[in-house]
């Protein structure tokens, strides 16, 4: 366990782009995430926390596959199941 420390998480995202209502598993707990997308896109994610303990999920802008310019959002994060988060509204 000791040898995660800084090393980034991995999401895997069915899709090529992130929506609210979206559940993301990732594949450990981290502060920084490695998020790949369907179409073979990649994209670099970080938790952010507030003082009151609100989660969000800042993800660096990317292009898809197809072309298409994603802009860097921050995303709300609410508790999923079993280690999942989903995304809420974008900021």
């Amino acid at each position: 366990m000791g040898d995660d420390i800084g090393v980034a998480g991995r999401i895997e995202v069915g899709y090529s782009h992130l929506f609210a209502g979206l559940e993301l598993r990732p594949n450990r707990d981290a502060d920084e995430y490695q998020i790949a997308f369907s179409d073979g896109s990649v994209a670099r994610g970080e938790v952010l926390t507030d003082v009151g303990g609100a989660g969000a999920l800042r993800v660096e802008s990317y292009r898809t596959a197809a072309g298409t310019d994603m802009p860097e959002r921050v995303w709300m994060l609410r508790a999923g199941e079993a280690g999942a988060f989903k995304l809420g509204r974008a900021l």
